[in-house]
């Protein structure tokens, strides 16, 4: 996937995100996450292995995944396939940036309150399409799109 420079440095910069996610009849399912992106552009999130978002991911992995920042006006919206990592010490590692991110925060990661959940897991969303739009920007040059090859 490549990313316009803007609409990259806007998911690196930022740490949650709303996933949308299919259901069993087609419904749509909305939850917010806390992310990171790893130098390929993809977006990773822990998440608990019986949440209803994982439910649904691991019978249709389509996605769309939205961060927005309101003060700046901007939002990068993107779609994609998403995969649970079986890669022991990147779960790890994904763990690690997702804490050093939210550290300043008084209140642990949500996901962390959700006992009866289940066992941890990380969610790679493989982005094959990206939209950024800056709406402070002049009407002629407010937005960006890219798709995968």
């Amino acid at each position: 996937m490549t990313y316009s420079v803007d609409g990259l440095d806007f998911l690196e910069q930022h740490n949650t995100g709303f996933i949308a996610t299919l259901g069993q009849s087609g419904q749509p399912w909305g939850a917010v996450v806390y992310y990171i992106a790893d130098q390929y552009g993809n977006v990773l999130f822990y998440t608990k292995n019986k949440t209803r978002k994982l439910t649904h991911i691991r019978r249709d992995p389509r996605v769309a995944f939205v961060v927005f920042d309101a003060q700046k006006q901007c939002i990068l919206q993107l779609t994609g396939e998403a995969t649970e990592v079986e890669d022991q010490k990147y779960i790890n590692h994904v763990y690690q940036r997702l804490t050093q991110n939210v550290q300043d925060s008084p209140h642990p990661l949500p996901i962390e309150k959700l006992a009866d959940a289940g066992e941890y897991v990380v969610v790679k969303i493989k982005v094959t399409s990206a939209h950024y739009v800056d709406y402070m920007r002049p009407a002629s040059s407010t937005s960006e799109n890219s798709q995968a090859n």
